[in-house]
């Protein structure tokens, strides 16, 4: 698991000094400490020991804040492009380009200038720039969206608020080209009727 934080331990250190400080009044000190088991809390390479996170499979639906592969920490300010195979939680400042196979979370209070491609979005902070999500769009109560939203499904709790567009789309979202959504579907319809009506014209001014 990946943080973006400053996670020692001092209470761990503190309790290391103290038994050394015992041992030595009974004469004897040991030659080295015996072997601490890491808290699975402490550091990012305590954390990784526990192995890869499982392959994402969206019809298990969106990761859970607190399973999230990696985090940018609260308090913690991140700028330029990120791209994980799992998901991320965003606890402080982001800004930049996010793409993630998994979730992306952008907790309560997170900040984030960015744009943004995933399986699943989940707002719950601050978030300006663009969403694109393979299967949903979750916008819970206390979430500030200003942007685009191209999402497959979008959930809008009661408390959200949105300023922006919303494009809801079933073709697949890894393009940027307009050719893809809705509205190059609706121009190229346009486009269309205007040739067949500008034929007709012609063909009954030569009659």
């Amino acid at each position: 698991m990946s943080f973006f934080a400053n996670n020692e331990r001092p209470d761990l250190l503190k309790k290391n000094e103290d038994n050394t400080a015992r041992d030595s009044r009974f004469g004897e000190v040991p030659s080295a400490l015996p072997d601490v088991q890491p808290s699975p809390f402490t550091t990012t390479e305590s954390r990784s020991t526990f192995g890869s996170a499982a392959p994402v499979n969206p019809s298990a639906g969106a990761t859970s804040p607190d399973r999230c592969t990696n985090v940018i920490a609260q308090g913690a300010r991140f700028k330029g492009s990120l791209k994980v195979d799992e998901s991320v939680r965003i606890d402080g400042v982001f800004s930049g380009d996010i793409d993630a196979k998994g979730t992306i979370h952008v907790s309560e209070g997170a900040e984030v200038d960015a744009k943004v491609h995933a399986a699943f979005v989940v707002v719950s902070g601050t978030f300006r720039g663009e969403i694109r999500a393979e299967e949903k769009t979750e916008l819970l109560p206390k979430s500030k969206v200003n942007g685009e939203v191209i999402t497959k499904a979008l959930s809008v709790h009661e408390g959200a608020t949105m300023d922006g567009t919303i494009q809801m789309t079933s073709d697949a979202i890894r393009t940027n080209s307009r050719t893809r959504n809705g509205n190059g579907t609706a121009a190229a319809t346009a486009a269309a009727a205007e040739a067949e009506e500008r034929r007709r014209a012609e063909a009954q001014t030569g009659n």
